[in-house]
């Protein structure tokens, strides 16, 4: 089953900027509060006011232009922490990001280690789709305690407001609402010709949205120029045979994946995760580039015996191992190389000429003969000329 973690940084922005709580201090993009302290704040300052009705709240609150180098450092900062978690993460904004968990046997004990590691000022929740978990942040994310995992969508959905049907544009929800479709649940119990009736082919998105459907996969864009895979081995693994296997598995959706982005490695790090101690990190950047299964099988084979070296001998005898990762980065654009010319070469040309010259010298004459020396038959002859004549085929 499909688990998406949504996480957001509460007051991101102020505390980027070296903000404190009794600063009176604003954040504005798009001419609208991005973030507030919370004394600006209690001035009046809410987040999503116009930039213009906040001015006219409180002259006592300093505004300041969002600029995005301003918070370059502290994105990557704790998005840098969700590489650890993830091999898929798509940031929403500088505050907001999209984790894929689906890997992990359970995903709300690893996004609670994840809000632990990022402070009690994050926030999150898991669906089974994007909006879904978007959605649930808002609605039900807690800074503290176990992240909720909405896997009843419909439920979920029933009680809340058309407003919030995201997957449909602001005026089919305007629309909904105004043929007496309040919440999110009567659009779901709703008929399909009922709804076909009045807005056409659309009707089959509404309905899918409506039963918490309309997914998109999360987009590995963070670390930018970077792949990512790994494999769980479920209550540890010792058999060196087993985790081979596993290693080679790795590779081959390594090598998928790059040749889909048309991308190649050259750095590569190897993570294994025990049962006990930290993880084992080894790195190593390699001459040539990495795109094949089989190039990367066998730079994790030296790798591995890296590690093994690296940990007690054999070092998975009684510390299981839990995971092991792979990461590619600094990825590059595949170099384009011409494999053949398409036509045959001057020798084998020769060639060719020499070996039938040969069999027709054992051969009656005429015995051979080029295929553009075949004489056509008069039928074919007459059906040519006749389609010529006519213009039937």
């Amino acid at each position: 089953m499909n688990a998406i973690l949504y996480v957001v940084t509460d007051s991101f922005y102020v505390r980027a900027l070296g903000g404190v709580d009794t600063d009176r201090v604003a954040i504005h993009r798009d001419k609208v509060v991005l973030d507030a302290t919370k004394a600006a704040q209690r001035a009046g300052v809410r987040i999503g006011m116009s930039l213009a009705e906040a001015r006219a709240t409180s002259s006592a609150v300093r505004f300041v232009t969002y600029r995005r180098e301003d918070y370059s450092a502290a994105r990557e900062a704790w998005l840098d922490v969700c590489v650890e978690f993830a091999n898929r993460i798509e940031p929403a904004e500088d505050h907001a990001a999209f984790l894929d968990l689906s890997e992990h046997p359970d995903p709300q004990e690893v996004a609670s280690i994840l809000i632990h590691r990022l402070g009690s000022s994050s926030r999150a929740a898991i669906a089974k789709n994007k909006w879904l978990a978007r959605l649930a942040v808002e609605t039900h994310g807690t800074p503290c305690g176990r992240i909720p995992f909405i896997e009843d969508s419909r439920g979920f959905l029933a009680s809340l407001p058309i407003a919030h049907l995201r997957p449909v544009d602001s005026k089919t929800r305007e629309r909904l609402e105004f043929l007496g479709y309040r919440t999110i649940g009567a659009v779901a119990e709703a008929p399909p010709t009922a709804l076909k009736g009045h807005f056409g082919l659309e009707a089959n998105r509404i309905c899918e949205a409506a039963r918490g459907g309309v997914s998109e996969p999360v987009q590995a864009t963070y670390p930018p120029d970077s792949l990512s895979v790994r494999r769980h081995f479920t209550g540890g693994c010792a058999d060196r045979e087993v985790l081979f296997r596993g290693i080679a598995m790795l590779a081959r959706q390594a090598a998928a994946e790059l040749v889909a982005r048309d991308r190649v490695g050259q750095s590569l790090r190897l993570i294994v995760v025990l049962e006990e101690g930290d993880p084992i990190v080894v790195a190593r950047r390699w001459s040539k580039p990495l795109q094949s299964a089989q190039g990367i099988i066998a730079a994790l084979n030296s790798m591995w015996a890296e590690f093994e070296q690296s940990a007690v001998e054999p070092a998975y005898s009684e510390n299981h191992v839990q995971c092991v990762r792979l990461w590619l980065t600094q990825l590059e654009r595949a170099p384009v190389r011409q494999r053949s010319l398409g036509v045959y070469g001057l020798k084998e040309i020769d060639d060719s000429v020499h070996a039938v010259s040969q069999i027709g010298q054992a051969l009656p004459p005429g015995a051979i003969v080029r295929a553009s020396e075949v004489p056509e038959s008069r039928r074919r002859r007459v059906l040519r000329v006749w389609r010529d004549a006519t213009g039937w085929h």
